[in-house]
This record gives C-alpha cells, structure tokens and sequence, in this order.
C-alpha cells in the first residue's frame, strides 16, 4: 500500500518492498507448517508452538495465503463485501478495482524473483 505520490516519487523503493514479500510468500508456500510457526512464534509468545502448527497447517491447506502478490478483482470485491457487511464500509463507498490497485509492481516481481 502506498500513496500515488510515493508509488510515482519511490517507484524503486515499491519494488524492493514488493520483491522482498513475494519472497516472503513463496517462501510461506513452500516450507512446512512447523517452519512458518518457528518463524513467526516471536509474534505470538503466549501461544504454544503445537497450536501454531495446527494454525498455519490449517492456513495452508484452506489456501489462506495468496501465493501471489497480486490482488484480482474478485477478491477485492469480496474484501469490500466484508467490509460492508461488517459496517466498515457502506455499500454506496465501494471503490472500482482500477482506481486503487496497482498490479505493475507485483508483476514486475513475478518475472524477476524466483
């Protein structure tokens, strides 16, 4: 998420960010649930590590985690769904896709991290 300001002024600075979480997610995607809870149990000091496990296993097998960096349309409507239905946003607020998502950087991170 950013500004257009930023997105027009830091184009550099987007895409570093943007490669280093697409990393990130492949990563989550490819490692086992006991790894992804070892790595994320600083967050969560007061949870036993079996429950994380069982967590992130559970995650990873409902597809939680989008092992891509981009956003499609259809799950942006669904966010906005959400979002109307627990009276976040009203109905008449919703945004068009195009107006708020940029895709040229998870894009650009798609062809050159691997």
């Amino acid at each position: 998420m950013g500004t257009e300001k930023f997105l027009k002024e830091k184009p550099d600075v987007v895409q570093r960010f943007t490669n280093a979480v697409y990393r990130g997610m492949l990563w989550v995607e490819a490692k086992p649930a006991g790894e992804v809870a070892s790595a994320v149990a600083f967050a969560f000091p007061d949870t036993p590590k079996e429950i994380l496990v069982k967590v992130m296993d559970r995650y990873k097998k409902q597809g939680t985690w989008n092992p891509v960096p981009l956003v499609n349309p259809e799950h942006f409507k669904r966010l906005q769904d959400v979002m109307v239905s627990g009276s976040v946003l009203k109905e008449g607020e919703r945004v068009k896709y195009e107006a708020v998502v940029v895709t040229q950087f998870a894009k650009q991170a798609m062809d050159k991290v691997k």
